[in-house]
């Protein structure tokens, strides 16, 4: 699949598909794109106009989280694999983590777009923490047995 570090850019892909998914979905369910607010007010479920949002505005948004989401793991998942490269160097083990994070979280993101009832919200809460042990994981292979050294910073 990936190279180590090229999980790193694939990752980085990941986030900007979030994004370019949230622009197309924006322009093909709501028929326009708000540059100036194209978090289509993320903290609120009404639009500008104080009505509920439909479910393409919806939609919209959950790609808008996605893409916002996906930062935040990013953030992570390249410190991990960073620290693993220097402290234990590219392995097998490593590279195999590195991908399984980078194919989950793309299966994540579509699971967050379409996330519209509960058995998929769920799917979604299941796809996250099976990342998150990833990401886990290789920070686990990157400290290795020195858990004990740790303790000095």
């Amino acid at each position: 699949m990936f190279t180590t570090p090229g999980s790193i850019v694939a990752m980085l892909l990941v986030v900007y598909i979030a994004k370019v998914l949230q622009v197309i979905l924006s322009i093909v369910l709501t028929a326009k794109y708000d540059n100036v607010q194209s978090s289509h007010r993320a903290a609120s479920s009404e639009g500008k106009d104080g009505k509920k949002l439909g479910f393409g505005a919806k939609t919209v948004q959950r790609a808008w989280n996605a893409h916002q989401n996906s930062w935040e793991a990013f953030a992570a998942f390249s410190a991990a694999v960073l620290l693993a490269l220097q402290t234990v160097g590219d392995s097998k083990e490593l590279n195999v983590l590195a991908n399984a994070f980078v194919i989950v979280r793309f299966v994540y993101n579509f699971v967050y777009i379409l996330a519209f009832n509960d058995l998929l919200a769920v799917f979604r809460g299941v796809t996250f923490v099976v990342g998150l042990g990833f990401v886990l994981q290789i920070f686990a292979l990157a400290v290795g047995d020195n858990w004990a050294n740790l303790s000095a910073f």
